[in-house]
């Protein structure tokens, strides 16, 4: 050993040591040998195979599906090692002409959270990355309102708030929806951090029942797509009030409204304003006699009763305003009132009503006829027409009513006298009353019907344009929507008829016949909303109607159904009288009154019984 290191001392060149010798560097070993743990020694195997990840990226959020692996490393015999604490998932590696490793990783066989993705070369571990799976959607918390009472208004618009988390990658911020059957998909705003409120109008989801729960589901996804939803319903009702406004005995006059006001005639003898939205009673007006006959709003809101007595009212305190008390005891008026505005016949608003009681002229008794009434005076009489028949008033200033003579008239009024332009008898008719009121179609046709159930087609001319018959006797008025008539016979028999005139630009509702099970004894006329629906009050109920016949809802009346007509409004609230006194407002699903020319009785929500009135209050 001395000799060894003497000659390294003593030679110029390094001595490099030996297997076992002593080292602080790796150029201190030779003969193969590595500097380990100050050592020289001969190497080992290798331990860790080195590689190079190109996919996935790591550290990556995955929502699923197949998951491309690729890497570069030298060797054969390439796999992955899939690990959680679900155990292990083994994939294997094909080598591609470019030397580089590809595979594929089913996520969809994963559970959710961190996986690592670790690779083994020809048996030796290779560099690990980690794969973050999430296919939760967010944590979706409802909290719904409860209203008062037990049920939300069908008219009403609610807030929906819910608690939206996502404890993986995030929620997306823009997917939060709530939406319901029937109903496009509402946005939600973010009031805090976690919580989002959703604004929801009640007249949007389906509802085909007078009452019942809506279902409601609130939508959202997070940053991957991942998408989760929570459920709630809430309970609605269309009855959006009832009022007893006949004080017990029956409401058989049509409602008639204005912005503010509902207002309604009773067997009590009231005229009587309610508030629109609430049926809190406003004003009301005593008049000599039953009032069965539908108030008119114009200029003021105009009313008759069975006594003969006629009245205009201010709409906003029911005091009046003109009257004409000479008519009292002398007529009487089951027909409704139509207005003509100043200017079209006289100077001043002027209302049109049949009378039905026996008029002494001469020696003569004539039977009906026709009164105008206004501001300047009220003397004005016709011996035309008569009875329940209320009169419509035409683009052409004509006044067209039925009449307890078996005919159909058509007069004009000078501002002081009327004057007959044409009457046309209804043939093969049983009674000699033409009682339900006419209707005017868009292009000035004139339908009357008759007891009997026949109906006649006029122009404004007189001349006939066809006829039909309803087979059973007819006390509800005709009316005209989407091109056709539709008559409701006393016994319940629905059916539609084709109107004279060119064929409607736009695809209209296809009407069918049909018997209306449990209806009898019918006098209220349908009214036709804008989506075609028909509303019907009949036996002790009001019903809603598809065109096809299919009934969508009915709503039960405390009392039984009279001749107080639904009157549907621009809104889509639906209002109609029973027996026992009660008015109700009904929410429906109709926004507004149909095209055509006459949807409901007395025309307007005014009950103006005027082609020219629009249909909805300005």
């Amino acid at each position: 050993m001395f000799r060894v290191l003497l000659a390294c001392a003593l030679s110029s060149a390094a001595c490099i040591p030996h297997p076992g010798g002593q080292c602080d560097q790796p150029s201190d070993c030779g003969y193969g040998t590595t500097c380990q743990r100050g050592l020289c020694e001969l190497p080992g195997p290798p331990t860790r195979a080195d590689a190079t990840w190109l996919a996935p990226e790591d550290g990556a959020w995955r929502a699923g599906g197949t998951i491309a692996l690729s890497l570069i490393a030298q060797g054969t015999n390439v796999r992955v090692v899939a690990q959680s604490a679900a155990g292990p998932v083994v994939i294997p590696l094909e080598r591609s002409e470019d030397g580089t490793f590809h595979g594929a990783l089913d996520a969809s066989a994963l559970l959710d959270g961190d996986w690592t993705l670790s690779p083994e070369i020809d048996g030796l571990p290779g560099p690990s990355r980690v794969l973050h799976l999430d296919r939760t959607g967010p944590g979706i918390t409802l909290n719904l309102p409860v209203a008062e009472g037990g049920a939300f208004l069908r008219n009403q618009t609610i807030v929906v708030s819910a608690r939206i988390a996502d404890r993986g990658v995030g929620l997306d911020a823009r997917t939060p929806v709530i939406t319901a059957e029937g109903m496009a998909p509402i946005a939600g705003h973010r009031f805090s951090a976690l919580e989002w409120r959703f604004a929801v109008p009640l007249s949007l989801p389906l509802l085909f029942a007078a009452q019942g729960p809506i279902g409601l589901h609130v939508i959202a996804a997070d940053l991957l797509g991942n998408q989760a939803k929570a459920d709630g319903t809430v309970a609605v009702t269309r009855l959006l009030w009832s009022t007893a406004a006949g004080k017990g005995l029956p409401i058989r006059s049509t409602a008639a409204v204005d912005k503010a006001h509902v207002y309604i005639g009773t067997d009590q003898g009231s005229l009587v304003a309610l508030d629109r939205a609430t049926g809190v009673p406003i004003w009301s007006h005593a008049l000599h006699g039953p009032i069965s006959s539908s108030p008119a709003r114009g200029q003021f809101v105009y009313g008759a009763s069975e006594a003969g007595e006629v009245v205009a009212l201010d709409p906003d305190t029911g005091d009046a305003r003109w009257s004409c008390p000479g008519l009292s005891g002398t007529m009487q008026f089951l027909s409704s009132p139509a207005v003509a505005q100043a200017g079209s016949v006289g100077s001043v608003e002027t209302v049109f009503l049949a009378n039905a009681s026996a008029i002494q002229q001469g020696n003569d008794t004539i039977q009906g006829g026709i009164v105008g009434a206004s501001a300047a005076g009220c003397a004005a009489w016709g011996a035309f027409g008569g009875g329940r028949s209320s009169p419509a008033l035409g683009g052409d200033k004509a006044i067209y009513l039925g009449g307890l003579d078996a005919r159909m008239h058509s007069v004009r009024f000078d501002g002081s006298a009327f004057h007959e332009s044409w009457s046309v008898a209804v043939s093969g008719v049983t009674s000699p009353d033409t009682s339900p009121s006419p209707a005017l179609s868009a292009s000035g046709a004139v339908l009357f019907g008759a007891e009997d159930g026949s109906l006649r087609w006029l122009s404004a001319a007189g001349t006939a344009l066809g006829s039909g018959a309803l087979g059973e006797k007819l006390l509800a008025s005709p009316v005209l929507a989407f091109q056709d008539a539709i008559a409701l016979g006393r016994d319940g028999s629905l059916a539609p008829f084709a109107a004279p005139g060119p064929l409607p630009t736009t695809l209209a509702p296809y009407y069918v016949a049909q018997q209306l099970p449990g209806a009898g004894g019918i006098v209220a006329t349908p009214a036709v909303g804008q989506d075609g629906t028909l509303y019907v009050s009949a036996g002790r109920s009001v019903r809603a109607l598809a065109p096809g016949g299919a009934l969508l809802w009915e709503q039960a009346l405390t009392g039984g159904s009279t001749a107080s007509s639904p009157a549907l409004v621009c809104d889509g609230t639906l209002y109609v009288g029973d027996s026992l006194g009660n008015l109700v407002a009904l929410a429906t699903d109709s926004a507004g009154l149909a095209p055509g020319g006459w949807p409901r009785f007395r025309h307007d929500e005014g009950n103006t019984g005027n082609a020219s009135t629009p249909v909805c209050s300005q």
